[in-house]
């Protein structure tokens, strides 16, 4: 960096040090690889591959950054040199009438050369300017950076620095985001996308077939006062020396997209323009110069031509007096200008221009539908210009052809068949809207329609509905069935006559003349007829409409103005994205999307606007000077003089503005209506400014005597003072209206529950539809018989195909795509939930809505403000502690006062809190346990009657007598229960004692001397008439003589077997003889009426 601030410092001061310094520039600058190549080292040579020796039709073919970079640094270096080939040389420096700067030679590229974005110094300088021929054959250089921005002495920036007589043709020219920068302290300072400066001297100097786009500009940061500084897209200064010999400079058939700033004189095109030819080009850059002289092609010219240029640029600024949309400023008489176009919506320091004139520096007004026709026909002396050098594609702007050959003059004689190169391809809708339609009018309507109501006249394009618009404005005779075809009678307005349209309509942004007139020249002509879109739509409607004075009484805008006794059906309009824009300095101001004004003159038939929508993005935006503005997305006024109006099924989707010295009326649907307006909504902002009056609301500003089922889901109503409201403006109550809670009046929400109000009532997504239809069963009628109703989307119109006699219309499908799909979560809320946490036990919370009693569950919609009754149940041996609620489901902590509570705009949560409380305990309870006192053992605690708490347990132990100590005693007691010790420590528990118990022991018998022997023996006297009892394995044995049983009932003395520990093991009926059973290992009790044995079983 420090190398090429020396060189800068030095460039006008030693020219031979900056010879040194540009060679010692180039070397740092290309000893790495140029974009895409590989190796290292600087190029000094020119491979030339497949190339010439740079004589006319064998060019030197450049292919890579660095060759370019070498051409370069050969040129800067005087041009006397340059190698290239495997032995290819010149050497100028040999010839006596040495010229430099290549002189007479022929460069051209190979391919396409990417810079990168690397620093660039410029072809040619102020000592050695590029003299020969260069040839871009189609090829574009891209990432051109050029810094030059603090230099001391005279600067040249662009791809070429300066060229003297030379010629640049066929190339394109991409700057990197950085561009081109050139300043000076000290010098002359010319920047532009091609090169800086081009001289005819002795001569003919060409710039032809060349463009110039990219993200960055051309840009002049200072210069030095007494010096000049240019700039512009393609040249900065182009100029022929001397005023004698064959000199000439010519610039022809280029464009620029590329911004351009600069400081003395500033073009899209060219900076300045001296004796030069100036062609064939187009720029839609913004151009910005102050101060100096600001074109949008030039920037200032003396002498030479300006011709069949085309200014596209959006801006233009730059000193007042010498700036235009064409040319800033034209010092000389001798200056030929004319055929110049420019973009009529183009701002020259924030105002437009005049553009009538094609020879003035302004230029004339074209337009999308008419440019090309505009450039090619006027062309004068050549006329096919526009047409050879360049292709056109409908909708584009034109790309450049590539110069394939030229006469022994230099004057082209072919162009390639199509565009060259990857020009970019340009929307001409991006630079020009469609011309007034006034201008556009065809001379007939084809279709030959009588215009009865079973055969309607035809509408099927823009033209013929201009051509109606303007028959109907001039009062004058519709001829149908083409320009030889019939005449339709006007003798009032078309009154009677039906019109319809076949097909859609794309106005194109292109100024429209609304259809229907009050007023013109003294007169009315208004439209009388009827009218039915037949479900098509007319897009792109566009009015930007400023009355400066007149005899005008009122100004209309719209697609009809004004509409007197006449019916409109069917139609959608899409306003363009500027909309309808209209101001008037005296007189009254009507606009809506489908008419200005609608009148009931007649008492006959009412006039009825049905089935109609507006949509786009613009709006309607109206200001009336001298009296009222009246503004609506629909219509802005409708006035019932002894018939009726009804505006239904309608909706509109725009912004709406009204602006009035006197009163403002603006509304959603209409401004201010008389008569009927119902089943309509709006989504669009409305406003409402100035004056001493201003009445806006979402459906209507003054409304009519029945404004009835609409919906209100406008974003925002603004306007100072009273009568600003969700629904209407101000008027008498009327109902069943209902507005969005997300429409804001002056910055706030509103909120109401009743649908006759001014700002209607509340509604929701989830409630919108049956609110609507649950009016009455007139409205659901009328709803469902009119409209569609798509989930979750907002409602789509059906068409009016036909009506009885009474007016009562029958419904079909609108044509499917046409109409707008609009998602209703987007302008309605939902309305917020309430959720009920019930503990998780305790008791638990009910909720009911105060007014209806109804019951609401969790997880219900419920309506923002309404009254919430509480209901708390706390279970048995809880106590409520109270109810909480919060906005949250992890946060419902809020104490809620009392047992109600509003429902919030927000999701609400409740909880009722319990909290558990112990019940008395219960008196205590003493039952009494009897142990018994028996012979043989001891208990322990001693017999008698024990007093126990109720559910407590009894303890005590039974210790036998050693003449008792083979007893197997059995406890038992009242309960039915059997006892047996506990084996760790011997002990009878009687557990939960819950009424008075009696202990009952048996089973203790005097031991015998064997293992069979008796526990209880009633007839030892008499052995012959006991059992015998033995034992066998696995077996007990019992034999019953005979006598035993003498005289006693069998049945009545079973024999049981128990075990020691008193459980039943067995029990049959006693019989003589032996019994025989099959029993277990162990000791056993048998029991035979009142002899008890114990006996031992073993294997």
């Amino acid at each position: 960096m420090k190398m090429t601030n020396i060189m800068k410092v030095n460039i006008s001061t030693y020219p031979t040090a900056l010879r040194l310094l540009a060679t010692l520039f180039f070397f740092l600058l290309f000893t790495l690889p140029a974009a895409g190549e590989e190796g290292d080292g600087s190029k000094s040579t020119i491979e030339n591959e497949d190339g010439g020796d740079g004589t006319k039709g064998n060019p030197i073919l450049i292919a890579t950054a660095k060759e370019l970079a070498y051409f370069a640094q050969q040129v800067n270096d005087g041009g006397k040199k340059l190698s290239y080939g495997t032995d290819g040389e010149i050497d100028e420096s040999r010839e006596q009438n040495y010229k430099g700067g290549f002189s007479g030679y022929y460069f051209a590229l190979s391919r396409n050369i990417d810079l990168a974005g690397i620093e660039w110094t410029p072809i040619g300088t102020y000592m050695h300017d590029f003299r020969g021929h260069f040839d871009g054959q189609g090829h574009v250089v891209k990432g051109l950076k050029v810094d030059m921005s603090n230099g001391s002495g005279h600067i040249y920036a662009g791809l070429f620095g300066c060229i003297y007589d030379g010629t640049i043709q066929n190339l394109g020219v991409e700057l990197s985001d950085d561009g081109i920068k050139a300043g000076s302290t000290g010098g002359v300072v010319y920047a532009g996308g091609i090169v800086g400066k081009i001289t005819g001297s002795g001569g003919a100097a060409t710039i032809r077939n060349c463009y110039v786009t990219g993200s960055g500009g051309v840009t002049i940061t200072e210069y030095s006062r007494g010096g000049s500084a240019c700039a512009g897209g393609i040249a900065g200064y182009v100029n022929k020396a001397g005023s004698v010999g064959t000199q000439s400079v010519t610039l022809t058939h280029c464009y620029a997209t590329v911004d351009v700033t600069g400081l003395i004189y500033t073009g899209g095109i060219v900076g300045e323009l001296e004796d030069g030819t100036l062609s064939f080009t187009y720029a839609t850059g913004k151009v910005t110069g102050s101060p100096g002289c600001t074109g949008g092609i030039c920037g200032y010219s003396f002498g030479g031509s300006l011709t069949n240029n085309l200014a596209l640029n959006k801006e233009i600024s730059g000193s007042d007096s010498y700036s235009g949309r064409v040319l800033g400023q034209n010092s000389s008489s001798s200056t030929t200008l004319g055929s110049n176009y420019a973009n009529p919506d183009m701002l020259v320091n924030g105002q437009l221009a005049a553009g009538t004139d094609a020879g003035s520096n302004s230029g004339a007004n074209t337009y999308s539908d008419k440019f090309k026709d505009d450039l090619i026909e006027t062309t004068p002396g050549n006329e096919t210009a526009w047409k050879d050098a360049w292709e056109w594609t409908d909708g584009q702007l034109p790309q450049l052809k590539m110069i394939t050959g030229e006469d022994d003059k230099g004057k082209p004689t072919g162009y390639s068949n199509n565009a060259f190169g990857s020009q970019p391809s340009i929307s001409v809708g991006d630079y020009l809207t469609h011309a007034p339609w006034a201008d556009c009018a065809a001379t007939s309507i084809a279709n030959s329609g009588t215009g009865t109501k079973d055969d309607p006249i035809l509408i099927a394009s823009g033209a013929e509905l201009a051509y109606l618009a303007q028959q109907v404005n001039n009062n004058k005779n519709l001829k149908v069935g083409g320009d030889n075809g019939t005449d339709i009678d006007n003798t009032n307005g078309f009154s009677d006559k039906y019109f319809a349209l076949s097909d859609n309509i794309d106005l194109a942004g292109g100024e429209w003349t609304p259809i229907g007139t009050y007023g013109k020249n003294g007169l009315n002509h208004e439209f009388c007829g009827h009218f039915d879109g037949k479900g098509h739509t007319v897009s792109g409607l566009k009015m930007d409409l400023h009355v400066e004075s007149g005899d005008d009484s009122w100004t209309l805008a719209g697609l009809f103005g004004y509409v007197k006794d006449g019916t409109l059906q069917n139609l959608g309009v899409e306003l363009a994205d500027a909309g309808i824009v209209v101001s008037a300095k005296k007189g009254y101001v009507y606009a809506g999307g489908i008419a200005g004004k609608i009148t009931a003159f007649s008492s006959g038939k009412p006039v009825i606007l049905r089935n109609c929508y507006v949509t786009g993005k613009g709006g309607v935006r109206i200001t009336g000077a001298g009296e009222s503005a009246y503004a609506g997305g629909i219509t802005g006024h409708t006035l019932e003089r002894y018939g009726i109006v009804r505006i239904t099924h309608c909706y509109t989707l725009v912004d709406v503005e009204a602006t009035g010295t006197r009163d403002s009326y603006a509304g959603g649907i209409a401004g201010y209506a008389n008569g009927e307006l119902s089943y309509t909504y709006a989504t669009g902002k409305v406003e409402v400014k100035g004056g001493t009056g201003r009445t806006a609301g979402g459906i209507c500003g003054s409304p009519p005597d029945n404004l009835s089922n609409n919906l209100a889901l406008n974003g925002e109503i603004i306007g100072s003072g009273y009568f600003i409201h969700r629904v209407r403006g101000e008027g008498r109550d009327s109902g069943s209206n209902y507005a969005s809670t997300q429409t804001k009046v002056n910055g706030s929400p509103v909120h109401s529950n009743n649908p006759s109000s001014w700002d209607g009532a509340n509604t929701w997504l989830d409630t919108f539809e049956n609110d609507l239809k649950g009016v009455s069963d007139e409205a659901k009628a009328a709803w469902n018989a009119a409209w569609t109703w798509p989930d979750g989307k907002l409602p789509q119109l059906k068409m009016v195909t036909d009506e009885d006699t009474d007016g009562n219309p029958t419904y079909g499908d609108w044509t499917p795509g046409i109409q707008p799909l609009i998602d209703a979560a987007g302008l309605l809320p939902a309305r917020p939930k309430l959720y009920i946490v019930q503990p998780a036990k305790g008791g638990k919370l009910q909720v009911f809505d105060e007014a209806t009693g109804l019951d609401i569950l969790d997880g219900y919609a419920v309506t923002p403000g309404i009254t919430l009754s509480l209901k708390p149940s706390a279970a048995n041996n809880y106590r409520f502690d109270g109810i909480y609620s919060g906005t949250t489901a992890d946060d419902v902590t809020t104490p809620v006062s009392g047992t109600t509570i509003p429902m919030p705009a927000a999701d609400l949560w409740l909880s009722a809190h319990f909290t558990y409380v112990a019940p008395p305990p219960p008196p205590t309870v003493y039952h009494t346990v009897t142990l018994p006192a028996v012979e043989g053992a001891v208990t322990n605690p001693r017999p008698g009657s024990y007093t126990i708490e109720a559910g407590r347990t009894f303890r005590f132990y039974l210790t036998l007598d050693t003449a008792y100590s083979e007893s197997q005693p059995v406890v038992t007691t009242d309960r039915g229960e059997t006892l047996t010790a506990r084996s760790s420590d011997g002990a009878y528990l009687l557990k939960n004692v819950l009424g008075d118990v009696e202990i009952y022991i048996d089973g203790l018998y005097p031991n015998l001397p064997v293992a069979n022997e008796s526990i209880t023996d009633p007839h030892a006297a008499d052995r012959s008439a006991l059992p015998r009892i033995w034992t066998e394995p696995s077996a007990l044995c019992i034999l019953l003589p005979d006598g035993f049983l003498a005289g006693v009932n069998a049945s009545a003395i079973p024999i049981r077997i128990l075990s020691l520990d008193g459980r039943l093991v067995d029990i049959f009926k006693a019989a003589p003889g032996l019994n025989r059973r099959q029993l277990p290992t162990g000791v056993y009790i048998v029991w035979i009426g009142d002899i008890v044995r114990k006996v031992v079983v073993r294997n």
